[in-house]
């Protein structure tokens, strides 16, 4: 089997769950800076012919949003291959709303940086960025910077 289009793509994933432990129940104020881990629980990559790593090839991913080793939320996301790089997009849940984002990630490296691009609720302004350093093939370490 050949290896995944990322680690795990569990960067999306993060992003909104940790999110929703800074926040509370306030719309995004100030600065924000969350940390978190995201494990990936489901994982489908789609082989587009040719067979093998090519332009439009998918993964799909789904998982959980970790605090503290506690599960506080759940993200999916999916990345799309095109030449060199691919292109990712999700969203994530959390007891405060929904924060959406997306991102080019290159295939060659296990640090990824993806844009905050809108939430609901709590979540409503905001933006900022996801770092995410894939630890394994199914854990990401997450560091969100949001920012109203």
């Amino acid at each position: 089997m050949r290896r995944s289009i990322l680690t795990v793509g569990v960067i999306g994933a993060v992003i909104v769950g940790a999110a929703g432990l800074a926040f509370g129940s306030g719309d995004v104020s100030s600065p924000q800076t969350i940390h978190a881990v995201f494990a990936g629980t489901e994982s489908k990559v789609l082989d587009t012919s040719p067979s093998g790593p090519s332009l439009g090839d998918t993964q799909v991913v789904s998982g959980r949003i970790l605090e503290g080793g506690k599960a506080v939320g759940r993200a999916a996301f999916d990345c799309t291959v095109h030449r060199g790089f691919v292109v990712c997009e999700g969203a994530g849940k959390v007891s405060g709303g929904q924060v959406a984002f997306q991102g080019i990630s290159w295939n060659n490296t296990n640090r990824h940086v993806w844009a905050i691009t809108g939430g609901t609720q709590t979540y409503d302004n905001a933006r900022g960025s996801i770092v995410i350093q894939d630890v394994s093939a199914r854990r990401s370490k997450v560091t969100i910077n949001v920012i109203p």
